[in-house]
């Protein structure tokens, strides 16, 4: 007797929500295992990548320090997947532009997959209070970041005075609560803008920032963290760029009462060796050089401090000495109060998960087919290898479980439900693309401050609203009928039209040879309905549609 082996040349549905490194590591991995396995025995990988935002990479593109272009190489990884055609067992698109906010949303994701995986992120910084804390006198990493990063806002820009050169020029010492790698990134960044602008401004860091940092007048820039120096989380690589900046005349310092000894037949760590050793070479050979640089900007690092108090008439920042416990790492406050010169604290304490019940119960509920991963997992902690590290192990593992049944069910944009009432323009790989180029040529290198500016540059405005035997009207079919051809034509050439400014219905506006004129005259005549015969209905509701600026887009 003779068994037949089951054939795996199944379709599985799979969707991301998010796009950014945990997510797209998650995409990566389940491809390659695919690939890897038997022929025989592979599956047909359907796999859907959302994000909120119109691009993909989250922050290895809006989150990484612009001198560390590096750590941005896995986006060539990414990019990879999304251009691949040659793998006939996998198809992944990526859906941007879209946020996830409501239980029925996810629910219908579910349904439709076979797995779910959430990596939505943590956008949230982790709250801090001290006594006279306002939005004057202290801001959050996150805010610095996006600024530099220019992070993309939505709508109208958010009036933020701390962006602008009045403010700053008013800021000499700066105080960053928390010393991880951000709190570095920080410091360097603002010595960079400062001596070194015209090489940090070549990178795609935004270049209001360079010029606003460049102008302040920083003295001092103190990297408080409350534990130990053996217990802090900064890299070596990152600590080691700090004391680089003295090729700048920038200069530093740890008090030596903070830096560890090895105890006798227990030596220290061999990563934590390294630190101290660099910090005493590094001392030593700045000894001589503050008293000849009194004028330049300085940092150090300040260990066992807990910040409690801003005081604004006398500048200073109040901050209680710790004790910590090496057995438990619990801190405990003293009553010993430093007073530290102050115009500024920047909070890099990290960020937290949003309080989203639906996300908790939908993972409680699903235990085996949704799966939260990277910083939504990790509750925000994490760089982006780490991240590729805890995502592989657990996307093997499922992979290995999924079962040998077919899914039925549609993987496909044009019949999920909850985006028949989106009116929001969603984007593809392509439109991706497009503003990648614009951004090189048009921005020279630099990114796209606002989601309006990166919709614009999109491929089309109008593939969503056409009836789907018409086709996109991004690419002319030669194989669709002739008046299915020129009604693409039509489209392409009302692409092509000025766009209507908001509220503008008459005068020059309303002749045929713009937007809102050439709809109104469509609407008027039925020029759409005459190309096509049958799908006049169709076109006015296309017609109403694009006279609302109301666009949407297909993936």
């Amino acid at each position: 007797m003779t068994f037949k082996v089951a054939s795996r040349a199944v379709t599985k549905n799979i969707n991301i929500v998010g796009a950014g490194a945990s997510g797209l590591y998650a995409c990566y991995k389940l491809l390659l295992l695919n690939k890897n396995t038997d022929p025989a025995s592979q599956f047909k990988l359907n796999i859907n990548v959302w994000d909120k935002l119109p691009i993909p990479f989250g922050l290895a593109r809006n989150g990484v320090a612009p001198d560390h272009p590096e750590i941005k190489n896995c986006i060539d990884t990414f990019r990879e997947m999304f251009n691949n055609e040659e793998d006939p067992n996998s198809k992944v698109k990526f859906i941007g532009n879209y946020n996830f906010t409501k239980k029925e949303e996810y629910e219908e994701l579910l349904a439709k997959s076979d797995l779910l995986f959430l990596a939505n992120g943590c956008e949230k910084s982790r709250n801090y209070r001290m006594e006279n804390m306002t939005f004057w006198n202290t801001l959050t990493a996150k805010d610095l970041v996006d600024w530099y990063n220019s992070y993309p806002y939505e709508g109208k820009e958010p009036n933020r005075e701390w962006k602008d050169v009045a403010f700053w020029e008013k800021i000499e010492n700066v105080n960053i609560i928390g010393n991880g790698n951000v709190a570095f990134d920080l410091c360097r960044l603002f010595a960079l803008c400062k001596y070194d602008k015209n090489d940090i401004d070549k990178t795609d860091i935004n270049s209001k920032f360079v010029d606003v940092i460049n102008k302040a007048p920083l003295k001092k820039i103190n990297i408080i963290g409350r534990r130990d120096f053996a217990h802090a989380k900064f890299g070596t690589k990152e600590f080691r760029e700090l004391w680089a900046l003295s090729k700048y005349g920038v200069y530093g310092n740890v008090d030596s009462k903070y830096l560890p000894e090895p105890e006798e037949g227990s030596p220290l760590p061999r990563a934590l060796s390294k630190r101290v050793q660099l910090t005493k070479k590094n001392i030593k050979l700045q000894e001589q050089m503050h008293e000849k640089n009194d004028t330049s900007l300085k940092w150090e690092l300040k260990f066992l401090q807990s910040p409690f108090k801003i005081d604004e008439k006398e500048k200073l920042l109040y901050s209680r000495e710790n004790i910590l416990d090496n057995k438990t790492l619990k801190i405990t406050p003293t009553e010993k109060v430093e007073k530290i010169k102050n115009d500024l604290v920047i909070l890099s304490i990290g960020t937290q998960n949003s309080d989203n019940d639906i996300l908790t119960e939908l993972s409680i509920n699903n235990p085996n087919e949704v799966k939260p991963i990277g910083w939504l997992k990790n509750k925000g902690s994490g760089s982006i290898a780490e991240t590729m590290l805890d995502t592989f192990p657990l996307v093997e593992k499922e992979f290995r479980y999924m079962d040998f049944l077919n899914n039925e069910n549609s993987n496909e944009i044009k019949d999920f439900n909850f985006l028949k009432n989106n009116h929001k323009r969603l984007t593809n790989w392509n439109d991706y693309l497009k503003i990648e180029e614009y951004e090189k040529k048009e921005r020279k290198g630099k990114k796209c401050e606002s989601i309006e500016e990166l919709l614009k540059n999109t491929m089309s405005r109008l593939s969503s609203l056409i009836p789907p035997k018409i086709g996109s009207p991004n690419v002319i079919n030669s194989t669709a009928s002739s008046s299915a051809r020129r009604f693409q034509w039509i489209v392409k050439f009302y692409e092509t039209l000025p766009k209507t400014p908001r509220g503008a219905t008459g005068g020059n506006w309303s002749k045929w040879n713009t937007r809102y004129g050439f709809v109104t005259y469509i609407m008027g005549f039925g020029v759409l309905g005459l190309a096509v015969p049958g799908y006049y209905s169709h076109y006015q509701n296309t017609a109403k549609h694009i006279k609302g600026e109301n666009y949407v887009y297909e993936v």
